[in-house]
C-alpha cells in the first residue's frame, strides 16, 4: 500500500493546454518586451535581463490565467516558439497562394489577433525561406510510379547536345594527313640532325649569368689596360736611362 501511494505521489498532473486568452497574453507581453527579449546582447541587454523578463511574463500569465497558474519559464518559452513557427508557416502559405493567383486577390487566410502580433516580430526574410518548403504530408504516389521499359529506353536514347562523348577509333582506320606524311629524304635528314641520346640540351643562360660574365670580362679588360700602362711606363724609364748613360 505504501509503495502504491508513493507511486501516485510521484505522478505529476498534466498541465492543461493553452487557451486563446493565455496565448493572446503571451503574444502581447512578448511584443511589449521585444527590445530586451529579441535584441542582440549588449551592455544594456544581457542574458540576465532576458531571464528576468521571461520570468516576469511567466508570473503575469500564471496570475491572470483561469485554466492554469503553474506554468514555468520553460513552458512559456516553448509555447512562444511553437506559435511563432505556426504563424511563420501560415504567412508563408498565404504569400505562396497569392503568387499562384498571379498577383490577384490574396487567398482567404485569416489571422487571429494574437497571430497578427506575433507576425510583427517575424522578419520578412525568414518567411521567404519557407515558401518553397515541401510539405511532407503530400501524396508521394506519383514519385513512386514505376517507369515503363519503353519509356525508359526512349529516355536513354536521347543524347544531350552539351555532353562530349569519347569514341575509340581503331588505329588501322586512321590515315595520316598532309603534315603527317614524311618522305624518305625528310626521314634521313631528321635522323642526321637528331640529338644523340644521353646528351642533354644546352642550358640557356639566364640574365643573371650573362651579367656575371660581362662583369668578369670588364674586370679582365681593366687589368689588361693597367698592365699595358705599366709596360709603357717601364719602357720610357729604360729609354731615359739609356740616354743618360750615353751622355
Amino acid at each position: 500500500m505504501e509503495g502504491e501511494s508513493s507511486k501516485k505521489g510521484k505522478i505529476s498532473k498534466r498541465k492543461p493546454n493553452w487557451n486563446e486568452e493565455d496565448t493572446q497574453r503571451l503574444a502581447t507581453l512578448a511584443v511589449e518586451n521585444r527590445e530586451i527579449l529579441f535584441s542582440k546582447f549588449s551592455r544594456s541587454v544581457t542574458s540576465e535581463n532576458k531571464k528576468t523578463v521571461w520570468a516576469e511574463i511567466t508570473n503575469q500569465i500564471n496570475s491572470e490565467s483561469i485554466t492554469c497558474g503553474t506554468r514555468d519559464v520553460d513552458d512559456v518559452k516553448k509555447r512562444w516558439k511553437d506559435i511563432k513557427l505556426r504563424v511563420k508557416k501560415k504567412e508563408a502559405a498565404r504569400k505562396q497562394g497569392q503568387r499562384k493567383t498571379g498577383g490577384g486577390p490574396p487567398p482567404n487566410v485569416e489571422f487571429k489577433p494574437w497571430e497578427m502580433e506575433v507576425l510583427t516580430l517575424i522578419p520578412e526574410e525568414s518567411i521567404v525561406g519557407l515558401e518553397g518548403a515541401v510539405d511532407t504530408d503530400l501524396d508521394t504516389s506519383c514519385a513512386e510510379k514505376p517507369v515503363d521499359s519503353t519509356e525508359q529506353q526512349s529516355q536513354e536514347s536521347i543524347v544531350d547536345p552539351f555532353i562530349v562523348y569519347e569514341v575509340d577509333i581503331p588505329a588501322e582506320t586512321l590515315e595520316p594527313g598532309p603534315s603527317e606524311t614524311l618522305t624518305a629524304e625528310d626521314t634521313s635528314s631528321a635522323s642526321q640532325h637528331a640529338r644523340p641520346r644521353g646528351k642533354a640540351a644546352p642550358k640557356k643562360r639566364t640574365n643573371t649569368e650573362d651579367e656575371a660574365v660581362m662583369s668578369l670580362v670588364e674586370v679582365k679588360r681593366q687589368r689588361n689596360a693597367v698592365e699595358a700602362r705599366k709596360a709603357a711606363a717601364l719602357e720610357r724609364i729604360a729609354t731615359a736611362l739609356e740616354a743618360k748613360l750615353i751622355k
